[in-house]
């Protein structure tokens, strides 16, 4: 992970524009708390030629939430200029933003750093909280998705880079699964615009050759019995409904659990996760 300050932020944001902050705080948290994490991962070295990705953890969650949007380009312009950043001509690394509304070409929010991520920075890949590059495929293949007009289907006719992730929110906004911070200036709860309980929050658990060999569930996978949409009920119960193998090692496989602490638990201790999309 880069640790220059003009990438990382690491100081408080001041000026919360509340109309994005009540409709994204928890991305914009989830992407704080996954930094905090990695900072922290055993498979995080220091040593530049020892790194298989690079990880510059700027805040873009935080800072489409703030006034000052001109460090967005305090960042890129560092990053793009660096060294390491220079010799891999921006391979191997990874810009994390969950939030929806960013990444989206010809999107009104944030244009300027769509237009940048799309000219300079198209060999990282996104890490967000979907698959820009698999809707525009679809998008080029005919599917017609109905729940976009034309406006929402010029969003997303081009990923702004050659590939991206889907990362999920993992952690609400309670303290208690990731402290935060404290140059993370979060409201005060009475901000928030739903309640916040400390039971949405799943923990962020940090990657280990340990931690998985230690998992007891081979296979984790849950579905909700009714119909789904775009004619994918069929593939989301196969799992359930065709499994024939007698020797599969213990899993957690079925139509959803009612406790959200033991789907926790059970999805917690999984090696793999099984999300049919």
């Amino acid at each position: 992970m880069y640790d220059h300050p003009n990438i990382t932020q690491e100081v408080s944001i001041t000026g919360i524009r509340r109309p994005y902050w009540k409709a994204h705080f928890r991305e914009a948290l989830n992407d704080e708390r996954i930094f905090t994490v990695l900072k922290k991962s055993p498979l995080r070295t220091l040593n530049p030629d020892e790194a298989d990705v690079f990880v510059p953890a700027i805040p873009f969650s935080r800072i489409m939430n703030s006034e000052e949007q001109n460090r967005f380009f305090w960042a890129l312009d560092t990053l793009e200029n660096h060294e390491i950043f220079r010799k891999h001509y921006g391979h191997k690394h990874v810009l994390i933003g969950t939030v929806f509304i960013l990444f989206r070409l010809n999107a009104s929010v944030a244009p300027s750093l769509n237009e940048r991520i799309a000219t300079s920075f198209t060999n990282v890949t996104l890490a967000q909280s979907w698959d820009a590059n698999a809707v525009a495929q679809a998008l080029r293949d005919g599917y017609d998705f109905h729940e976009y007009n034309k406006l929402v289907k010029s969003y997303h006719s081009k990923a702004l880079t050659h590939s991206c992730i889907s990362l999920g929110l993992a952690a609400s906004v309670s303290s208690t699964i990731v402290p935060l911070p404290e140059y993370v200036n979060v409201p005060s709860k009475d901000f928030f615009p739903e309640k916040v309980l400390e039971g949405d929050a799943l923990p962020l658990t940090i990657a280990s050759m340990e931690k998985w060999q230690n998992s007891s569930n081979f296979i984790f996978y849950q579905s909700k019995p009714g119909t789904s949409f775009h004619n994918s009920t069929i593939y989301r119960h196969a799992p359930i409904t065709n499994i024939t193998m007698s020797n599969l090692p213990k899993s957690k496989i079925g139509f959803g659990i009612d406790s959200r602490q033991e789907w926790a638990k059970e999805y917690i201790d999984s090696k793999f996760c099984l999300n049919i999309r």
